[in-house]
């Protein structure tokens, strides 16, 4: 709905939805005012948390390599990494690589407090990275599968979710399904949007789309997300 799908024209569409802690695609038919989901899949336990956690294991793995011990047990010198962890991923989101100083981090034996600095490129990132989008791809295929298609038989993908502001994650989609994923809408505000876009057809019989065009009020047919084990 926010990107205007529709228009009396047949599609098939993909929404891939990557946020903070659980990713979700959904497979849509789409076709005079009708949005049809014929298939959901997704994994609860798969999400940006997972990035933020392997990169705050490498920035304990540099810290040891510098100073001799580990910070394993050090509940909040681990609490810090893996929020500045967080602030690396968006970092290389925008730019080539990230360098951090992280201060007073630690104390050692003696008492003297110990600073961490750490860099990252943005490929090494993907390097170290990419098995955690290549996950996301089995429940692609899972979903593709309940729907009766292949990747190539989708007209458009939507990227929903912080994660997918990652140029890691939109390179592999984009070579997953063979074709560039829309992102001109900022992916933590789409579904919103579509949301409000919704509740406002529900109000009126027609509703008016940005061209000034009248259409009727779209009807949306979602599918039960799991089995319930009956025919």
């Amino acid at each position: 709905l926010a990107y205007g799908f529709g228009r009396d024209v047949n599609q098939r569409i993909a929404v891939y939805d990557l946020g903070g802690g659980t990713f979700d695609v959904s497979i849509l038919e789409i076709g005079k005012d009708v949005f049809e989901v014929l298939s959901t899949a997704g994994d609860t336990y798969l999400g940006g948390d997972d990035f933020d956690t392997r990169l705050a294991r490498y920035m304990m793995h540099a810290f040891k390599s510098q100073y001799g011990f580990s910070l394993e047990g050090d509940t909040i010198a681990v609490s810090r990494l893996k929020h500045v962890a967080e602030k690396v991923k968006c970092e290389l989101s925008n730019n080539p690589r990230a360098v951090v100083n992280v201060a007073e981090l630690a104390q050692d034996d003696q008492g003297r407090l110990l600073d961490l600095r750490f860099q990252m490129s943005r490929d090494d990132f993907a390097e170290r990275h990419q098995d955690i989008v290549q996950r996301t791809f089995l429940v692609c295929d899972e979903a593709l599968s309940l729907a009766g298609m292949k990747a190539r038989d989708v007209d458009g993908v939507v990227l929903v979710g912080g994660t997918t502001r990652m140029p890691l994650v939109r390179q592999m989609v984009a070579e997953y399904f063979g074709r560039q994923p829309l992102t001109d809408i900022n992916p933590e505000e789409v579904v919103a949007i579509g949301a409000a876009i919704q509740g406002a057809a529900l109000e009126q019989d027609h509703f008016t789309t940005a061209g000034g065009t009248r259409r009727n009020t779209p009807l949306l047919l979602d599918v039960t997300p799991m089995s319930l084990g009956v025919q």
